[in-house]
């Protein structure tokens, strides 16, 4: 039996109907799924990066929420791109991302951030571990062992006259003494020789003490941004001779460093100073050769800013250093050749910075391998002053760990560089001893440019 033109119109209309509704089934199961994959994407799954992937900045929007893998040292910092934004660090409350907030991580670990502004869009930049602690403990440390070995005891063992080791300084034992006046009155009698007349010596007494002192004034400016400023450092030191081979000696100093810090876009300062109390000998091995040693505790106190974050803390500080010095020297110049290696290591107490943010204690071991030649010449005044002008220039190696009490060990920048000096020092007969310098360091290293210039004066009494 055929089907009537009413039936086929009913069937057709149920037909439009039931494609109607599995078109809006289907669109319904659309969106259903696509706002399931967005909250997902938002609450469930984030987008996981590393420090390094984010070092230019990620833009991060509400409908994301990403998780950053740090390690001891990285900053992370979130700014506004679109005015009014604000964003959210698990588990912290919501904040504003104007002025920029500056998290920085003691320990390794995974932060997760959320922009929580509808529509509104902000930055987020990590930076590497870049932290100028090192830089600051190596240039310390050597400004340290540069005042005893090359101030202190760089004119202890002149040649003048045959093997005798003659030296600057004051005599302050009887015996000492004794033997000053003794000597001056029978060179007030003893004939004097065409050479010696030429060529007078200004240090031919051998005093038994010695006391100098020493001022360093040094700016700093690191490749890029990083960081800039200065420094200044004051030491003075008292030794003694003991035959004609060894100085031992004391010293005492007090430092000041002072940096001014760019993290991403974000100004901080990193400022330092301290005191030094150590001890040091230089051993005359032969009439060319001479090792010193040194050994120093030093106690600092730190100060750090990173926007408006701040925090203090102390440390203690052991640096010791060994100096293995050739000493050449004719009628007209001198060569000194020489290999010094400098070790530190600074314990660094915890604290807790302004942020409430809990900064562990640490310890940080940093050194630098010196090794070059110095170069100069010897030319006497008609008073009898002996002038020794001179330049030098070493490759230089620096190396640093800083070890967190909580997290692995971190391993910090080691680069090698380069640095130039030129000076001159002046020693009068009556064996008073003046010297500055100057020098450029960091040559070469991508790290930093340091300048410097130092005064010393060893009196005699």
């Amino acid at each position: 039996m055929g089907m009537s033109v009413e039936t086929m119109k009913k069937a057709a209309r149920a037909s439009v109907k039931l494609f109607k509704s599995t078109l809006l089934a289907a669109f319904s199961l659309s969106a259903v799924l696509l706002t399931s994959q967005t909250n997902q994407a938002h609450a469930g799954v984030p987008l996981s990066l590393t420090c390094s992937q984010i070092s230019s900045g990620y833009t991060l929007s509400t409908a994301q929420h990403i998780q950053v893998t740090v390690i001891v040292g990285e900053t992370i910092t979130v700014s506004e791109i679109d005015s009014g934004a604000t964003f959210r660090r698990d588990p912290d409350p919501i904040q504003s991302a104007n002025p920029p907030v500056v998290f920085s991580f003691s320990s390794n670990g995974v932060q997760v951030f959320r922009s929580s502004s509808a529509g509104l869009n902000v930055l987020v930049t990590c930076s590497a571990a870049t932290t100028p602690i090192n830089t600051v403990v190596n240039q310390q440390a050597s400004d340290l062992t540069s005042a005893i070995f090359d101030d202190a005891l760089g004119s202890r063992f002149r040649e003048s006259s045959g093997d005798q080791v003659t030296a600057a300084g004051f005599s302050a034992s009887a015996k000492g003494l004794a033997n000053t006046l003794q000597h001056k009155t029978i060179a007030s009698y003893a004939p004097i020789s065409k050479s010696e007349a030429a060529y007078p010596s200004p240090q031919s007494e051998t005093m038994d003490w010695n006391a100098w002192t020493r001022v360093r004034l040094a700016g700093y400016d690191s490749e890029g941004t990083a960081f800039e400023g200065q420094s200044i450092s004051a030491f003075v030191g008292l030794d003694r001779m003991f035959g004609n081979n060894l100085v031992v000696g004391l010293v005492g100093g007090y430092g000041i460093f002072e940096l001014d810090t760019d993290t991403s876009g974000v100004m901080g300062e990193f400022n330092q100073k301290g005191y030094t109390l150590g001890s040091y000998a230089g051993l005359k091995i032969s009439n060319t050769l001479q090792l010193d040693v040194f050994g120093a505790w030093t106690r600092s106190e730190y100060e750090t800013v990173s926007g408006t974050t701040t925090g203090d803390f102390d440390a203690n500080r052991v640096t010791v250093a060994a100096h293995l010095r050739g000493i050449f020297e004719q009628e007209k110049w001198f060569l000194e050749p020489s290999a010094r290696i400098v070790y530190v290591r600074e314990w660094q107490d915890s604290y807790t910075d302004s942020g409430s943010n809990l900064n562990a204690s640490k310890i940080v071991s940093a050194g630098r391998l010196s090794l070059g030649p110095k170069i100069g010449l010897i030319h006497y005044l008609q008073s009898g002053t002996e002038l020794r002008p001179w330049i030098s220039a070493k490759a230089e190696y620096d190396f640093a760990n800083t070890i967190l009490t909580n997290s692995n060990l971190q391993k910090m920048s080691d680069f090698a560089s380069v640095r130039v000096a030129t000076g001159f020092q002046a020693t009068t007969t009556g064996g008073l001893s003046m010297a500055m310098r100057a020098q450029l360091f960091g040559l070469a290293s991508n790290q930093y440019l340091g300048y410097s210039g130092t005064a010393r004066i060893s009196l005699p009494f």
